[in-house]
């Protein structure tokens, strides 16, 4: 049961009242994508749903299946980016074409939240170019992860799970090993990944190794070698890929997989070091107290 501020009681009670289903997307880079399912952009005074591009399940409505207990709940979207004038797209994430970067991955692993507002019916006119103001405050009715995405030359559909999806994964909560169980800069390891972050610009690139213009180790572990590389300009901006190999002479990032886009000369990125989960990893990171590892419990196979 989910409780609503007064002001949206209110218009509620009156009966003469229509609801507006607003899309967030938060992306793995970052980036955060919002969208109306309406005629009118929407404003909450900090944020901007757009309604003028991106068209939410104009051909088939979106669907939300709910389960009692601990079962998944789903969420089914489909959306239609404007079609290309002259051969330009007119909907962009990032820089790219939308049906383009969707298509490349540019949602994989993405969070979606469905909230809905109310208005009156019809709502205020006129409404400003900076978006309807909410009466109240929005209610979120959909929380989870994109797990399916299949798209067209015409649009995206999109399939989500709330978050109970990850109860799925068939390990136990904490595992006995020498490695460390947590991964960096998550909250078991606790340290904050905005410290280390390392921002540089690309001086010549492949489709899978990128050479920045500075070449100095990040803090922390001193390589770059398991971090992770985020673009923060250019086509591939908010995408990121983990670095299977650093090069500590010539600065040379090595991606485990390839780039959407082909780097460019010039292009902005924020690279983060790597851990092996080590002890003498976590202990060069000044974070020895947080080590989740277990490197003195025997192997099962030698313990007597």
């Amino acid at each position: 049961m989910k409780t609503i501020d007064p002001a949206t009681q209110a218009l509620l009670n009156t009966g003469d009242f229509m609801d507006v289903d607003l899309y967030t997307i938060t992306m793995m880079g970052g980036g955060v994508l919002r969208y109306a399912a309406a005629d009118f952009t929407v404003s909450d005074g900090v944020h901007t749903w757009r309604s003028d591009g991106v068209m939410i399940g104009k051909d088939t409505a979106p669907q939300g299946h709910w389960k009692t207990g601990l079962d998944v709940d789903t969420w089914q979207v489909t959306m239609i980016p404007r079609p290309l004038e002259s051969g330009v797209a007119q909907d962009f994430i990032g820089t790219v074409g939308w049906l383009e970067a969707v298509t490349n991955g540019a949602l994989d692993g993405a969070e979606l939240e469905v909230s809905r507002a109310f208005y009156a019916a019809p709502p205020t006119q006129p409404i400003p170019p900076t978006g309807a103001p909410l009466v109240g405050a929005r209610v979120v009715i959909f929380a989870g992860l994109i797990m399916e995405v299949d798209s067209t030359h015409m649009m995206a559909h999109l399939t989500a799970k709330d978050y109970r999806v990850v109860l799925e994964r068939q390990i136990p909560p904490h595992l006995y090993q020498a490695s460390c169980r947590f991964t960096l800069f998550d909250p078991g390891c606790g340290l904050s990944a905005a410290a280390f972050a390392v921002n540089r610009t690309v001086a010549s690139a492949t489709k899978t190794v990128i050479i920045p213009t500075v070449i100095t180790p990040p803090a922390g572990s001193g390589t770059f070698r398991l971090g992770r590389v985020v673009f923060t300009s250019g086509k591939n901006n908010a995408f990121q890929r983990m670095v299977q190999d650093w090069n500590s002479v010539t600065g040379a990032m090595t991606m485990v997989s390839p780039w959407p886009y082909q780097p460019q000369v010039g292009d902005t990125f924020q690279g983060f070091p790597g851990c092996d989960k080590t002890q003498v990893a976590c202990a060069l990171f000044g974070n020895s107290i947080n080590f989740g590892g277990a490197p003195f419990v025997p192997a099962a196979e030698t313990a007597v």
